[in-house]
Parts: C-alpha cells; sequence; structure tokens
C-alpha cells in the first residue's frame, strides 16, 4: 500500500536518468537537469533537513516563485516524509503569518526576492527553527539564513531507504485565499497526488 510522491522521481532515474527533467532560463544562463541529477538533489534536500533535526511529519513551508531550488524543496519533502507548505507569495504578511502559523510549520524555504515580505512578519513565527535562501537574485544573505545550494551540497544523493511512507500519510496542506475568512488548510495526502 505504498503509494509516494517521491517514489515517481525514484522511478524515472532509474528509466530514464540522463534525459533531462529540468530546464530553467535565469538571466543568461540555462540550468538543466537530468532526471538523475534531480532525484539526487532531491534526496541531498531530504538529508539535509534530516541532518538539522527534522523528522517525518515536520511541516516546511515554502515561500517562492517557479525555480529549479523550490522544485527540488517541494518534492524534496516527499522524498524524506516531511510535509510541504507552499504558500501563495501574493498573499499579504499577515496571511502569510497566519498560514505559517497554523500549519505548524518548523522550517521554511524562502525566495530572495520575498525577503521584504519575511521582513514584514518580524519575529512573529515563534516555532520556525530553520530558514533557507534561494539566492534567485543574488541578494544578499539575511542573518539566520542558511543558503539553500550550500546546505545540501555536502549531503549524499542515495536514496532515503529508512523513512516509510504510507500512500495517505500527507504530502503538502494546501491553504485556501481566505478572501472571506482566515485561510483554511486541506491536508493532501501521497495517494491523493
Amino acid at each position: 500500500q505504498r503509494v509516494a510522491v517521491g517514489d515517481i522521481f525514484r522511478r524515472r532515474a532509474g528509466a530514464t536518468p540522463d534525459l533531462e527533467a529540468v530546464s530553467e532560463q535565469r538571466g543568461d544562463r540555462t540550468l538543466r537537469l537530468t532526471f538523475q541529477q534531480l532525484n539526487n538533489r532531491l534526496n541531498q534536500f531530504a538529508r539535509a533537513l534530516r541532518a538539522r533535526g527534522f523528522e517525518k511529519g515536520d511541516r516546511i513551508g515554502l515561500l517562492g516563485l517557479n525555480s529549479t531550488e523550490y522544485l527540488i524543496a517541494l518534492y524534496g519533502c516527499a522524498k524524506g516524509g516531511f510535509v510541504a507548505v507552499p504558500v501563495n507569495p501574493g498573499l499579504n504578511p499577515k496571511d502569510i503569518g497566519y498560514v505559517l502559523n497554523h500549519a505548524e510549520v518548523s522550517g521554511l524555504v524562502v525566495d530572495d526576492i520575498l525577503f521584504p515580505l519575511m521582513a514584514a512578519l518580524g519575529a512573529a513565527l515563534p516555532r520556525v527553527k530553520l530558514k533557507v535562501a534561494i539566492l534567485y537574485t543574488g541578494a544578499d544573505l539575511p542573518d539566520g539564513y542558511e543558503e539553500f545550494n550550500a546546505m545540501i551540497a555536502d549531503q549524499p544523493e542515495d536514496e532515503i531507504e529508512d523513512v516509510i511512507i504510507e500512500d495517505r500519510d500527507p504530502f503538502e496542506i494546501l491553504y485556501t485565499s481566505g478572501t472571506t475568512a482566515d485561510p483554511k488548510g486541506v491536508l493532501i495526502s501521497h495517494l491523493s497526488v
């Protein structure tokens, strides 16, 4: 009864390891990852969280735009059994703080372009013990943040085999827009995805 989102990437890397999986144009550079490279980065991200004390079921907030690193964070959570909490960056700081606190997020991955939103939240995130910055635009790393690529660089790439993910375990929590009341969290299982 094991249907886990992270297994999609393991299986694809096994079947077509050298086929291009991700291509991102970033300024005058093109970032590319094969399915094997992508799967390896997902494993590294999950291992980096584990090395910092995170365990299966812990909730990781994702506040960013489309980027290779965001993709790695989202599906890296699936590999480690962490629950991803993607946050709409179009929300106001009050609602972003509400979502992160309501979801009981203890780790947070943030694009540098959204640092002003984080600054507007101030110290309103008491549960967050790790902040990771995706330096998409090359901004300076703020105090209290780890840089995404540096965080995963020294982690092993091999498969994570000691985390059992059941098909009905949560993969992510998606929040409604909260137009008429506070945003509501919707728990999405691996099987649903």
